[in-house]
């Protein structure tokens, strides 16, 4: 079911996508340029906003076939405070995105999460992910990320804060948003958890153009209410909100650039750590450690030279340590093979090193059981030394004390099949 409405959503989203853009052809006699295309995107978000809060039956005046109308009222509703970005203002072409949204796939009882990320990635086009080193986190991958950390074991729900550092288009925080949403007493309002939500939950992006996704994204994913989220544009290593955000956050979730910095970034940042954009941002967020973090990074953090000191720094702080290698299908726009990390229990008298492969043939299977191809728990009671061995190769069965065996996930593992992801445009 779920992949199924992944498809259809994305049908909905690129046919709307090709009979507006046809239409300003039409209209204009040529092709739309890089801010029409802006312009586009800020009006499929508007009737498709205005499409959900229809199928749910949210009270107002959202299915008038007259698209200035529909236009008026969501701009009303969502932007109570921020100011909204300009529309393609042709009417006409307006009128033919509603009437292909309006009349399509019905959004009732599609997963907030599934409309977010579909949208995202109708959206981001080829050439900014080349530009920017950005491989989309797939949303069971954020998912599985987010209900593996102990959010609950932070007793006050007042710190359960959390921060995006290249968030592109959140789907850490969407992941977040709805975890967090799980946590709250169902007796608190819809205007007083959106308030919890927008304190809780923030992101720094250097991309415009991501930004607005990310504000859109999370729009969609705490329906029905309007935006205000603290997703901050700039570049994550030059500006003094990436400090900020940390200083604050006790939970700190990532899947950063894996890309080296250029010539030009290098004599542009004067303090860098690294040659490398995830082993730099991984080493200033261990600066100021988080309650727990979760990281997407490139395999090489197993046991390349540029992540020594990063692990070691790890196992100095944290008591349980995961990471899950997954193989190179994981990601849509990337062929990386890539590991995820997690690190929390600060306090632990004695350590707990978990490790676990996906194989490729294996990885549908695991996101329906829960269950790798090969696992592995270490007790470690002895002093950290200066290489702490996180990783063991799950082919070398014969070291000491290296023992493969299968067991649950931890509670609240994501059990569920992967979703095909459609492709962006």
């Amino acid at each position: 079911m779920e992949r199924e409405a992944y498809r259809k959503l994305d049908q909905l989203f690129e046919k709307a996508f090709i009979v507006t853009a046809e239409a300003y052809r039409q209209r204009h006699q040529k092709e739309l340029g890089a801010e029409d295309s802006r312009s586009l995107f800020r009006l499929i978000f508007r009737l498709v906003a205005a499409k959900l809060l229809t199928d749910r039956r949210y009270p107002g005046n959202w299915a008038d076939p007259d698209v200035h109308v529909v236009i008026r009222n969501v701009n009303d509703f969502y932007f109570k405070i921020s100011k909204p970005g300009q529309i393609l203002p042709d009417i006409d072409v307006q009128q033919a995105a509603w009437d292909e949204i309006r009349t399509g796939f019905h959004l009732q009882n599609v997963s907030l999460e599934a409309l977010a990320y579909v949208y995202e990635n109708t959206f981001v086009s080829r050439a900014l992910r080349w530009e920017y080193g950005t491989h989309a986190t797939p949303p069971e991958v954020a998912e599985f990320v987010v209900r593996q950390l102990p959010f609950e074991s932070i007793s006050d729900s007042d710190q359960r804060t959390v921060f995006e550092p290249f968030a592109g288009h959140a789907p850490f925080l969407t992941a977040a948003l709805g975890r967090l949403r799980a946590l709250l007493p169902s007796s608190m309002g819809v205007d007083a958890r959106h308030e919890y939500l927008v304190r809780m939950l923030s992101g720094i992006e250097l991309d415009s153009f991501a930004c607005e996704i990310a504000w859109h994204s999370l729009t969609l994913a705490d329906y029905p209410n309007p935006n205000g989220w603290r997703i901050e544009e700039a570049n994550p290593f030059t500006s003094p909100k990436f400090q900020e955000f940390l200083t604050e956050a006790n939970v700190v979730l990532c899947n950063p650039p894996f890309i080296q910095f250029t010539d030009q970034e290098r004599a542009q940042y004067s303090d860098l750590r690294a040659a490398n954009k995830a082993v730099e941002v991984l080493l200033r967020v261990l600066e100021a450690p988080p309650l727990m973090l979760g990281f997407v990074l490139p395999r090489s953090f197993t046991d390349g030279r540029s992540y020594r000191a990063a692990r070691k720094r790890l196992a100095d702080i944290y008591g349980n340590i995961s990471l899950i290698a997954l193989p190179d299908i994981a990601f849509q726009f990337s062929e990386a093979e890539t590991v995820v990390l997690l690190a929390y229990d600060r306090a632990a008298t004695e350590r707990k090193w978990y490790r676990a492969f996906i194989a490729k043939r294996d990885y549908d299977q695991f996101w329906r059981t829960g269950r790798p191809t090969w696992e592995d728990l270490e007790h470690i009671n002895t002093p950290v030394g200066s290489e702490p061995q996180l990783w063991k190769d799950p082919l070398a069965r014969n070291l000491k004390g290296l023992r493969s065996w299968r067991r649950p996930l931890p509670s609240g593992a994501v059990r569920r099949q992967s979703a095909s992801r459609p492709k962006a445009k």
